[in-house]
């Protein structure tokens, strides 16, 4: 027997014949029933990602919805159930390929206005706000996966290597570290000003 709680401390009990009469069937496709721009899709629904390949001969229709969805600008949304759990997913273009993202369903998301809130009485002077938009404007720059490392592994990788050598890429990460600043202004002033020099810096290293 299976037992769900509906509220009020009552439990509907189910047997296995009748959760597995309701059980879905393992996907050999996945059905896409929408196209949709993917800035839409808040990342917060994004759970885990996947590289979608095509079966033998299906090279050709696989590299059709490549390029067109590449022009279109737009991602396809579909079902399909994995061992026997049905996932909602995110289809879309790649670098040369298709990737799939698996969704949370709208229900399995929390509002995040249910945990924070007190915020819509919180004033902002156009000064301060002027001073974080800086900040932001100073560490500005393209999105590059590869120039945040997982500084934990590495430090694992180092003590191993010091234990029973073997090639291990030597990657140093530093960290800055700041001063705690009584006053918003002045905190974000200091990140300002750290960031100018930072970039500044980076900027005079020899080619």
């Amino acid at each position: 027997m299976r037992g769900y709680e509906t509220g009020g401390g009552r439990v509907v009990m189910l047997s296995r014949d009748e959760v597995e009469s309701v059980r879905p069937e393992r996907s050999r496709t996945i059905e896409i029933e929408d196209f949709v721009a993917l800035s839409d899709i808040d990342p917060v629904y994004f759970e885990k990602s996947y590289h979608v390949a095509p079966q033998t001969g299906g090279e050709k229709p696989y590299a059709l919805l490549l390029r067109a969805m590449g022009r279109a600008g737009r991602v396809g949304i579909g079902r399909f159930v994995l061992r026997t759990k049905p996932h909602l997913v995110a289809i879309r273009p790649t670098e040369g390929v298709l990737g799939l993202e698996t969704l949370f369903f709208g229900d399995e998301v929390r509002d995040g206005r249910e945990v924070v809130w007190g915020l819509n009485g919180i004033d902002v002077s156009d000064r301060e706000l002027e001073m974080a938009e800086m900040l932001i404007e100073t560490l500005k720059t393209e999105w590059n996966p590869a120039a945040y490392s997982d500084t934990y592994r590495e430090e694992l990788l180092r003590r191993i290597s010091e234990k029973a050598p073997v090639e291990v890429r030597d990657e140093s990460a530093t960290s800055g570290s700041g001063g705690h600043l009584e006053e918003l202004m002045q905190a974000l002033k200091a990140s300002v000003e750290a960031a100018k020099s930072k970039k500044g810096t980076s900027k005079k290293r020899p080619a």
